[in-house]
């Protein structure tokens, strides 16, 4: 099944999850499920506006690719991590959420799944060398840039924590 509705697809994505035992948080568990509506996208949570808040952080960071590495190299904006920190803020304070850590990995989990199919930001894929040739084994590097770099997602998390504590 194709989804081209993005709200749908992450809900549906999220509630897999969920049944998978993949978010460990009870109380975000729990909160979700009962903000469930009839069909995915009827949930009433707002969750799907947080991690397009996160998401955010990484569509918009200006990037460029080293053409003998295949490296990508990005930048990111410290007004897309300040309005995320301060999405994460208010969701947590607004919902009555308690389990920052838990709401996190599941932001980490999910926040690349909070991007529109078609938005023109998510140009992911193949980074070959400038002077490819087809016989060569390498192929390139993939980069998926709906998602935060593992290593700065870390630094983010933690600096989340910190400020909320």
């Amino acid at each position: 099944m194709v989804l081209h509705d993005a709200k749908n697809q992450f809900y549906t994505e999220l509630y897999q999850k969920i049944e998978n035992n993949e978010i460990s948080s009870k109380e975000f568990v729990d909160f979700i499920s009962s903000t469930r509506g009839e069909s995915p996208e009827h949930n009433t949570s707002d969750f799907y506006e947080l991690c397009s808040k996160f998401s955010d952080i990484s569509l918009n960071a200006p990037k460029w690719a080293d053409p003998k590495t295949c490296d990508v190299e990005a930048l990111f904006q410290f007004k897309d991590i300040d309005a995320a920190k301060k999405a994460f803020e208010s969701y947590v304070s607004e919902k009555g959420l308690t389990d920052y850590e838990g709401v996190l990995d599941a932001i980490g989990l999910m926040h690349r799944h909070a991007v529109a199919w078609d938005d023109p930001r998510s140009k992911s894929g193949l980074v070959q060398p400038k002077d490819y040739k087809w016989n060569s084994p390498f192929f390139g590097k993939y980069h998926n840039f709906c998602e935060i770099p593992e290593d700065f997602w870390q630094t983010l998390r933690e600096e989340i924590l910190k400020g909320i504590s």
